[in-house]
């Protein structure tokens, strides 16, 4: 059952009431939802692989912060598979280039993003191959899908999605809202300047190269936009969907196994509250706020 959470309107947010009955085991949880802040992954650049990340000649500012939704939790500056401990690394060695604001926010592992996934998405859509940007006013939402490389000589302003698969090349000025993604990477050339409000996807052996100003901002507003023309990826967790017992068994057609399923979900829990919790999977953020898929062999730390 769904019912209006308290406290303030935004963000949208309710109430979530759920009892669940196996054999002679019961479960009644009680949770605040809300909707996902952004598709995709929650970061400002989502990288296939930390490689993409080129030293910066001129300035990168990530800035996490929705100024539209101050109560929402800022966004990480980069994400991409891996240790996100090297992209937090290359954010420092480059801390008189690279702007991350608010600042300590860290780094995320997440897939790589479903670029040729997207690009085949947006041509099903029938996403159009140009004049969905403008050289100044008010561009219209739109789906853009480039095939090959695209040049931004002088002033180019879009909003959407912008899907370009090949080598986004930069040398005016290029202002976008919503996302864009990059099949072989961005190139900002000395004395240009991108500006987006929303995120960047890069594809697998892409290169972010910033040696003009490069700024990308927090956005849901733009996101949402974009999601009006062409539903996009939801999140994803590094470590899948979790599953309890009673879902892994009804999953593999033993649905005489629920009950015992159930009782030995219901001991499972009751051991992990009391901190004994034996040989269970479990997948934990950790003190980075990353996510990792951990064996848990013996707990006792007390009760939680």
């Amino acid at each position: 059952m769904l019912r209006a959470a308290p406290g303030p309107v935004q963000p949208p947010r309710a109430v979530l009431d759920v009892e669940a009955v196996a054999g002679s085991g019961r479960r009644i949880v009680e949770a605040v939802v809300a909707r996902s802040p952004g598709p995709g992954t929650p970061a400002l650049i989502w990288v296939a692989d930390p490689a993409s990340l080129r030293d910066p000649g001129g300035t990168l500012t990530l800035d996490g912060a929705d100024v539209a939704r101050p109560g929402a939790g800022a966004l990480a500056p980069l994400a991409a598979p891996g240790d996100p401990v090297a992209l937090d690394g290359w954010i420092a060695t480059h801390g008189a280039r690279v702007t991350v604001t608010p600042a300590g926010v860290a780094a995320l592992n997440a897939p790589p993003p479903p670029v040729a996934e997207l690009a085949t998405r947006l041509r099903a859509a029938g996403a159009a191959a140009t004049g969905t940007l403008v050289p100044a006013g008010s561009p219209p939402l739109a789906l853009t899908l480039v095939t090959g490389d695209l040049a931004i000589a002088s002033t180019a302003l879009g909003r959407g999605l912008l899907l370009v698969d090949g080598l986004l090349d930069i040398t005016g000025t290029f202002a976008f809202n919503g996302v864009v993604v990059a099949s072989a990477g961005i190139r900002v050339a000395a004395g240009a300047r991108l500006d987006v409000a929303g995120s960047i996807w890069l594809g697998s052996g892409a290169s972010l190269v910033v040696d003009g100003d490069a700024r990308v901002a927090a956005r849901a507003d733009a996101l949402d936009a974009a999601e009006t023309l062409l539903r996009l990826p939801p999140p994803r967790h590094p470590c899948g969907p979790a599953r309890s017992a009673v879902t892994r068994a009804r999953a593999e057609g033993a649905p005489h196994d629920l009950a015992r399923a159930g009782r030995r979900h219901q001991r499972n829990e009751h051991a992990r509250r009391a901190g004994r919790a034996r040989g269970a999977r479990a997948c934990r953020p950790d003190r980075r706020g990353r996510t990792e898929r951990a064996r848990v062999a013996r707990v006792a730390t007390g009760p939680t």
